[in-house]
């Protein structure tokens, strides 16, 4: 008998098929008397092969702003507030035209026809359905509606820091 590293690596028998199994996994009984319910596999500490688990990115505000101590570390917290609250408010109202213009050009779209009877009808319809699609995919404006959502969570994120410190301490300066 060879050795085991852990009950992860028990592989048994199941219905003639070799596979990987826990041992805490349920095994299945084919008696014909007890007609149970069938519980899925559970397998415990087994991966399978070419499985690439997705990574949990956090943002980097959670760590650089962990929860507050001090009325000095509050008082900074609020200063970087109020420095990227103004970054948001303009990133916001300018994201915000872009999508109001992406609204107004579905209205449009959808008042295009669908069927063109002409060859140049329908050259001008791709045309408008090519210029649509690159706009909604423009780099810049992508990366203007990425910055614009992390700020906001940022943002939140320190109010809520603030807001919890302010609870702790009494204070009530509008933050909360």
């Amino acid at each position: 008998m060879l050795p085991r590293d852990s009950p992860a690596d028990v592989h048994l028998d199941v219905d003639g098929s070799r596979e990987p199994m826990s041992v805490s996994a349920p095994v299945h009984q084919t008696h014909a008397a007890a007609p149970a319910v069938s519980k899925p596999k559970v397998v415990k500490g087994y991966i399978p092969a070419g499985h690439t688990p997705k990574p949990v990115i956090m943002p980097d505000y959670i760590a650089k702003y962990p929860a507050i101590r001090t009325d000095e570390q509050r008082d900074q917290y609020k200063a970087v507030f109020n420095d990227q609250y103004s970054e948001y408010k303009e990133l916001h109202a300018e994201v915000q035209v872009i999508l109001k213009k992406f609204d107004e050009m579905d209205v449009m779209m959808q008042n295009l026809p669908q069927n063109p009877t002409n060859h140049m009808e329908r050259e001008r319809i791709n045309k408008i359905l090519q210029e649509y699609q690159r706009k909604k995919m423009d780099p810049s404006f992508l990366e203007k509606k990425e910055r614009c959502e992390y700020l906001k969570n940022k943002l939140s994120h320190i109010k809520q820091r603030i807001h919890d410190y302010d609870k702790v301490m009494g204070w009530n300066d509008g933050y909360g």
